[in-house]
This record gives C-alpha cells, sequence and structure tokens, in this order.
C-alpha cells in the first residue's frame, strides 16, 4: 500500500505505547487520527485499563500477592491479536517492510534510553505521593502494604513486559 499519507513514526510510537501498556482499548477506543501537511498522524489517550488494571473490586493485600504470582503471563501476547478497530490498519501496516523498518528503529531508540529504570523510579515516587495526598485529602489512614504491593506489581509488570517485548518485538511482522 501506499504509505506516503501517514507518518510512519507516530504509528509505530503508538503501536509501541499500546502494546507496551497492554491497552484494551487500543487501536479502537483510545486512538485519536489527525491530519498535518497531508499526513495522517495518530496518538492515544485513556490509560485507565491499561497495564493490566482490570480492578473492578476492593484490592486487597492478598488481591496483589495473587498478581504477583502470575506477573509473567500477564505481562505476555500482543493487544493487537485481538480483531476489530484500527488493528485492521496495523495488520496492514505490519505487512510493509518501510513499516517495519520504522518500528525497529523506534523500538531501538526507545531501548536505548533505558525505559525501565526510568519507569520504575517514577512508579515508585508517584505511588508515594497519591498516597500521602489521598491522606491529606480525605483525613484517613494510608495503607501502605496495599500500596506497596500494587506499586510492585507495577514494577514486576513494566520489568517483564520490556523483557518480552524486546524478545518478540519482531513476531509483529509476521
Amino acid at each position: 500500500g501506499d504509505l506516503s499519507k501517514i507518518d510512519l513514526p507516530s504509528f509505530a510510537n503508538l503501536l509501541i505505547i499500546q502494546e507496551f501498556s497492554k491497552n484494551p482499548d487500543a487501536y479502537n477506543l483510545s486512538t485519536f487520527l489527525y491530519r498535518k501537511n497531508g499526513k495522517w498522524y495518530c496518538s492515544s489517550w485513556d490509560y485507565n485499563l491499561a497495564y493490566d488494571n482490570y480492578i473492578f473490586t476492593e484490592p486487597t493485600v492478598d488481591f496483589y500477592k495473587n498478581i504477583l504470582l502470575t506477573i509473567g503471563s500477564l505481562s505476555q501476547g500482543w493487544v493487537l491479536s485481538h480483531n476489530g478497530g484500527m488493528r485492521n490498519w496495523y495488520t496492514n501496516l505490519l505487512k510493509q517492510k518501510a513499516f517495519n523498518d520504522v518500528l525497529g528503529d523506534q523500538w531501538t531508540k526507545l531501548v536505548a534510553l533505558n525505559p525501565q529504570k526510568i519507569l520504575l523510579s517514577t512508579i515508585a515516587s508517584l505511588n508515594k505521593n497519591a498516597v500521602e495526598t489521598d491522606c491529606v485529602i480525605w483525613n484517613g489512614t494510608d495503607d501502605l502494604t496495599i500500596v506497596q504491593y500494587a506499586t510492585q506489581v507495577l514494577q514486576k509488570f513494566v520489568t517483564a513486559r520490556l523483557e518480552w517485548m524486546d524478545k518478540n518485538i519482531h513476531t509483529l511482522e509476521k
């Protein structure tokens, strides 16, 4: 197909962030397309269910302990493998050598930045600040045990997901 009308790096970056976050709304509900200088670009938003954040119940320490036991399997697989929405666009894009080359370049650039180290320290800092703010606003007691487990789950997910994607990014081309 004709790839001259789309900005390949923005489409590659969207694929990377949606897959990294395992966003179930990826490629469909949480994609914003816009046109600039005759080319189509995309970006995303809405990560409330990302990072396997399917918590529709009151989280407890036991809840997080159970998640920690299965984090390896939760971090595997491609969101793109589900049907519907823009997934068909990406299936077609992944058949194009030019797109795969850009995707590989974007992934290499990302990995060179050492995102794992940056994300892990940011997660710990944000969670600590969130608990402190929550206590001030609600005059509540902070259950640091739950927050520590939630932080640990997210950190382990980030680590396992980056490792899995790095080993499997080439399989998207097939």
